[in-house]
């Protein structure tokens, strides 16, 4: 992945804080933000912030503090900022990566410019150009690349609302390490739970055979049911 803001960070010294307004952003781009984090400088601490009601699953993305704020409006960008600016002048951390596309963070940034902090925002397509201006550099963050067979490397056509879900489904099977073997439907569902995809439906176990048949195999009976990629037909000589 091509990381903006790379090659700006690179003369920073010091560590990297990363907040997130989970309220703002979708816990589905949570390992994103982690390796853009990551790639600019040694990582002092990821936190998100937000009500409870609103977090979704963050309360589970590896890799986050969570910090639970009151139940009102507001809360958490206030929390951000009071937690931001303690960090710049009391604990020393002289870059940051700001994560929302709430433009009331145009303030805290450029508070944190001017006390000589570098600092990066990260956010979608819909962060206003007022809130982007704001920051040192910016960076846009946004939608999941076409899924992939990971046996074959060939790329498997999915409707573009389902391609994130598809992309989740790949990796739970490329980091177990099981690309040619079966995974229990129980399990691929926890996965696909902590990728952000808390809310299937009812009939989600449907949907999965229809709209990914060109993806994998639902086996067994309910309810030992088990998720196998289906590999591509060999070529035609």
């Amino acid at each position: 992945m091509s990381i903006e803001g790379v090659t700006w960070f690179q003369s920073a010294v010091g560590d990297i804080a990363l907040l997130v307004d989970g309220e703002n952003v979708s816990p589905s781009y949570a390992a994103t933000l982690l390796d853009i984090a990551r790639a600019l400088a040694p990582l002092r601490l990821a936190r998100v912030y937000g009500r409870f009601s609103h977090l979704g699953d963050w309360h589970v993305a590896p890799g986050f503090n969570v910090v639970i704020t009151p139940a009102r409006p507001q809360a958490a960008d206030i929390q951000i900022a009071i937690d931001a600016v303690a960090m710049a002048h009391g604990a020393g951390i002289p870059n940051f990566v700001l994560c929302s596309d709430d433009r009331d963070f145009s303030a805290l940034a450029f508070h944190l410019r001017v006390a000589g902090c570098s600092v990066l925002g990260v956010g979608t397509s819909k962060a206003s150009a007022s809130l982007r201006a704001a920051f040192s550099r910016f960076e846009e963050i946004g939608s999941p690349a076409p899924p992939v067979l990971i046996a074959q490397g060939e790329a498997t056509r999915v409707e573009p609302s389902r391609k994130g879900m598809a992309v989740a489904i790949c990796k739970c099977f490329q980091e177990s390490g099981t690309e040619r073997k079966e995974v229990k439907l129980v399990d691929l569902a926890k996965e696909l739970k902590l990728r952000g995809y808390q809310k299937l439906t009812k009939g989600w176990r449907k949907e999965l055979v229809e709209d990914f048949s060109n993806l994998c195999d639902v086996l067994g009976e309910h309810p030992h049911l088990s998720v196998r990629l289906r590999q591509p037909a060999p070529a035609t000589p």
